[in-house]
């Protein structure tokens, strides 16, 4: 068995109970990517500012291609995407511009939907290299694939409303050598304001995660017992073997997920992983401060109660009686992964890795490793003994893996579909970390984080116009 449905959740996977719902048939919807993401990164564009407005700051990305000029206008209440044909911007140009065929200036565009920007003042915005970035830009013929998206106008001269922006031909790279991002399966380099703009759509955009881990012991029902939990199993050990790495806390040089790596105040170690392009930290019951006196666990639930996603293992033992999401009670907590091994498929196993692939299980995936991440080899392991039992138990060989999510959450993939056995193989901790991270991301948008959203929103616009705003005489 598995999750027992609750109020206020959906369930994917293996459930004990359906309530007379049809389990693991949420419909397969991600939270989709912003508008910036999916139509402007990979595609050579214009960003401008302008400082002041009757509506305040604003900042216009757009671009035309194949007579369809695509815009998104940003300011400190949020932002609108819009799309206009040539000929629609053509009757806002004045007479001159259309006669000799000139392409339409920034407030040409803006006019079409925001009156109040029509007459404002917009500079191109100026790719400002970190100090710490020694590396020259790229040249457009290094760059095939059209990734020099930021633009740098003369500081001589730089671009007005009053002018039309260079063409397309005439711009060169400046893409920041240390972003990186997948897009539709190719890579592609993103310069220093894009990845900033991309911020405001996507808090998460640099992919550093932090999530909960507790061990349930058999028997184990409420959340006090299980956050108590001092030791664990050998089907646990297997399973952070499995996911990730132990390190030494103290001194750590990577994502830390809020742990202390000064003075051990978080316990001396934990354990870490790189999936793919994400940093990966857990905050593992058994390895944070246990104090004896301490009967709400305060010290550990610090972390866990903090965790958008709360991953449960749970030994083979206890998988016969229902587990219930609401033990915790965290308002942070919104999506409870709950993971059983078992030593059988029951037949109906979803097998996911080719079996004429060699599998690659106790490692992590570094499938593809950015230059900005560090390696796997750069961390040292240690042995981290938590196991009591002398006996050493057969090997896990598949996981049952099941997902609680608050009804507030978007739904988000890969959805899964009972039984949700699966073997343990690389290709099953692919889906693991997929649905995790995925569900990190999806929780942004929850109505409980819509105000979090908010004010972030609000803070990285104001940062973004500070940083590119002309200098004052």
């Amino acid at each position: 068995m598995s999750f027992l449905h609750c109020q206020n959740w959906r369930f994917e996977g293996y459930s004990a109970q359906t309530d007379g719902r049809p389990e693991g048939v949420e419909k397969a919807i991600t939270v989709q990517p912003s508008n910036y993401e999916t139509h402007f990164i990979g595609r050579v564009h214009f960003n401008f500012l302008c400082e002041n407005s009757p509506i305040g700051p604003a900042i216009v990305s757009y671009y035309e291609e194949n007579g369809l000029y695509r815009i998104i206008i940003r300011t400190n209440k949020g932002q609108s995407y819009y799309t206009a044909t040539k000929l629609q911007v053509a009757q806002k140009q004045n007479f001159f511009s259309w006669l000799f065929f000139l392409d339409p200036t920034v407030n040409d565009l803006v006019s079409l939907f925001e009156e109040q920007l029509a007459s404002s003042e917009f500079f191109l915005m100026k790719y400002i290299e970190s100090p710490s970035l020694n590396s020259a830009p790229s040249s457009p013929a290094s760059s095939p694939s059209l990734n020099h998206l930021s633009i740098t106008p003369s500081p001589s001269s730089p671009c007005t409303s009053s002018v039309s922006p260079p063409s397309a031909s005439s711009l060169s790279s400046t893409s920041s050598p240390n972003l990186s991002k997948k897009f539709g399966g190719s890579s592609t380099r993103i310069g220093k304001l894009e990845g900033e703009l991309l911020q405001l759509d996507r808090p998460n955009f640099d992919k550093k995660y932090k999530f909960g881990l507790v061990y349930c012991s058999p028997n184990q029902t409420g959340e006090s017992e299980m956050l108590g939990n001092v030791h664990a199993s050998r089907e646990f050990q297997e399973f952070l073997e499995f996911i990730g790495r132990p390190v030494q806390l103290q001194g750590f040089p990577h994502f830390d997920g809020g742990l202390d790596v000064k003075n051990n105040l978080t316990g001396t170690s934990s354990v870490y992983t790189i999936w793919r392009e994400a940093e990966v930290m857990w905050h593992v019951n058994t390895l944070l401060p246990f104090l004896s006196a301490d009967k709400q666990h305060l010290e550990r639930k610090k972390h866990i109660g903090n965790d958008r996603v709360v991953v449960v293992f749970r030994d083979s033992s206890a998988i016969n009686s229902p587990f219930s999401p609401d033990i915790f009670r965290s308002k942070q907590n919104h999506i409870i992964a709950l993971v059983e091994p078992t030593q059988t498929n029951q037949d109906n196993a979803f097998i996911l890795q080719d079996p004429t692939q060699t599998s690659n299980v106790g490692s992590t995936t570094t499938t593809t490793t950015p230059t900005n991440s560090p390696s796997q080899n750069q961390i040292e392991s240690q042995e981290q003994n938590t196991t009591t039992t002398s006996e050493q138990p057969q090997e896990t060989k598949y996981y049952r893996f099941s997902v609680a999510t608050k009804d507030t959450v978007p739904a988000y993939g890969p959805i899964l579909h009972p039984p949700s056995i699966y073997s343990k193989d690389q290709s099953f901790l692919d889906l693991f970390f997929e649905k995790l991270t995925s569900g990190v991301d999806a929780t942004s948008w929850s109505t409980e984080f819509k105000l979090l959203m908010d004010l972030y929103y609000r803070k990285q616009f104001g940062e973004i116009v500070k940083k590119y705003s002309k200098p004052k005489p």
